[in-house]
């Protein structure tokens, strides 16, 4: 991903379906980019997107990043879900999340199945509980 034309972040994301719910696991890596570059300040953030507890909906929640990945430069450090919800790049992560669920085919085709259209707003609509660390996107219904 790029931001003002330069290169800003990369995200990988795994999609599976359990049980007939469809969820994906993605990870975003902040750091330098380029040609010469050791990757010394790659920091990874974590989320699993997918139906939250007690509703259909579809929101993120921030989890241990790149928990499958191997340890690495590209990774750099992998943050833990507490690390990750004290950093000071947090909401940085929550835009690429909101970014990447709302313009990938592929996400966007999966996180909104049978329940609409995704607005990357962030706002709560009282079916899924947050505490600030998660997110819940508005869902325009179809």
């Amino acid at each position: 991903m790029t931001r003002d034309g330069l290169p800003y972040a990369v995200f990988f994301a795994a999609c599976y379906n359990h049980a007939g719910v469809a969820e994906s696991w993605i990870d975003v890596v902040f750091g330098t980019w380029g040609q010469d570059t050791d990757y010394a300040d790659h920091l990874t953030f974590g989320c699993r997107f997918g139906p939250g507890a007690g509703s259909d909906l579809p929101g993120a929640t921030a989890v241990d990043a790149a928990a499958v990945a191997p340890d690495g430069a590209l990774c750099g450090h992998k943050l833990t879900r507490t690390e990750a919800l004290a950093h000071p790049k947090l909401s940085g992560f929550w835009e690429v999340i909101d970014f990447v669920v709302t313009a990938d085919p592929l996400l966007h085709q999966r996180t909104t199945t049978g329940v609409g259209r995704l607005r990357a707003s962030n706002a709560a609509n009282g079916r899924w509980p947050t505490d600030g660390s998660d997110r819940v996107l508005r869902i325009e219904r179809l």
